[in-house]
């Protein structure tokens, strides 16, 4: 993968994990429900800091 697919892989799994999570909270799941999703978000976060800590500085992710 070049720069540029791992950025939008990683931007794009970051999103998809935010809003399922949100999609979660909306549907009354709570507690442990979301352990594994609050890690499925944790490690897209890491991943898109890994590739570019400024951007994630900007948007404070």
């Amino acid at each position: 993968m070049t720069t540029v697919e791992e950025w939008e892989y990683a931007w794009n799994s970051y999103i998809f994990r935010l809003k399922r999570l949100e999609e979660l909270k909306a549907m009354g799941r709570y507690g442990y429900q979301l352990r594994m999703p609050y890690l499925a978000l944790e490690t897209a976060k890491e991943r898109l800091r890994q590739i570019d800590p400024d951007f994630c500085k900007q948007l404070k992710i």
